[in-house]
């Protein structure tokens, strides 16, 4: 199992790129290594009933704290072995090298490569990006025009005490049963009523009905993008009057 790891690390670019920050650009660049080794590491345990926790503090191990934190790919693997001779693999992936969409292909590439189903083609994340660049591009041409007079009401800031202290701020936002059923009935999904009340709180703090606000959305129906490994993310602008 550790050689499939090995083997789908060499296969999927993704895997093998680490992030570094530009200093003289200000900005983060990727590069993607020809050849990385996964490295995995091995933890034996005493009791199956050490499992739970052994698996959370090698979660817990890995604390992307500094900007050198991602000068290696941010993957790990670790195989734990327990006295009755069981194994189980646990892996930790940071999200700047999958999606929601990811995992369940990554493990079913990973098996396919255990069961010698390899494939010689794979899609690769970086294939994506001049697409995902010129569906940015267009979005951008497309809002643009559209949102030229519009007037901010920016958000009151908050002195905070300390920079190292998060302030916590409660708005209550409601929609009655009725409302909420006729929006279900309309086929609106939930993540739709969850903007919608984004949008309450931001009209509330800002004192305006006028309210834009960011929100990022699945890639996954560019061209080819069904199968690949990766953040595929792309940005979308919402707005409403």
């Amino acid at each position: 199992m550790l050689a499939s790891w090995e083997t789908l690390v060499q296969k999927i670019d993704i895997l093998r790129t680490t992030f570094h920050f530009s200093v003289d650009l200000g900005v983060w660049v990727q590069a993607v290594h020809k050849i990385h080794s996964l490295s995995p590491s091995q933890e034996r345990i005493d009791h199956p009933n050490e499992l739970k926790s052994a698996v959370k503090n090698f979660f817990a191990s890995y604390v992307p704290s500094t900007m050198d934190a991602f000068r290696e790919p941010p993957l790990r693997v670790r195989v734990f072995s327990s006295s009755n001779n069981t194994r189980h693999l646990a892996f930790l992936l940071h999200h700047s090298l999958y999606d929601g969409v990811s995992i369940p292909i990554l493990l079913q590439t990973v098996e396919a490569i255990y069961q010698g189903e390899s494939s010689e083609h794979y899609p690769q994340h970086h294939q994506l990006l001049p697409h995902i660049i010129g569906q940015e591009e267009r979005g951008v041409a497309f809002w643009l025009p559209k949102l030229r007079s519009l007037r901010f009401n920016r958000l009151s800031q908050t002195k905070a005490p300390s920079p190292r202290r998060v302030l916590f701020q409660e708005i209550k936002v409601t929609f009655t049963d009725d409302a909420i059923s006729r929006f279900l009935s309309y086929g609106i999904p939930m993540q739709c009523l969850g903007q919608a009340a984004w949008y309450k709180v931001l009209a509330k703090l800002t004192g305006s009905s006028d309210v834009i606000f960011g929100h990022t959305v699945s890639g996954r129906s560019i061209p080819d993008a069904d199968q690949v490994i990766g953040p595929v993310l792309v940005r979308d602008i919402l707005f409403n009057t």
